[in-house]
């Protein structure tokens, strides 16, 4: 699979989540992990702004962090 557009941007646009990372990441468990550690916070609510990651990052620090904090 070719993607034809930038799902880091444009992860609205993605229909196959799982082969979408298969292609981003070639199978590379550690270069999948490191997306998701490494990348800020305000990365990730700034492109998940029409996918509703930004939205879940809010509910997340509106009721879990406040319980284990």
């Amino acid at each position: 699979m070719k993607l034809k557009f930038d799902p880091r941007t444009r992860s609205h646009e993605v229909r196959d989540p799982k082969r979408t990372l298969l292609e981003l990441t070639q199978g590379d468990r550690e270069r999948e992990r490191s997306c998701w550690l490494d990348t800020s916070l305000e990365t990730l609510r700034h492109r998940g702004a029409d996918n509703g990651l930004a939205d879940f990052l809010g509910e997340v620090r509106l009721r879990l962090v406040p319980v284990v904090a």
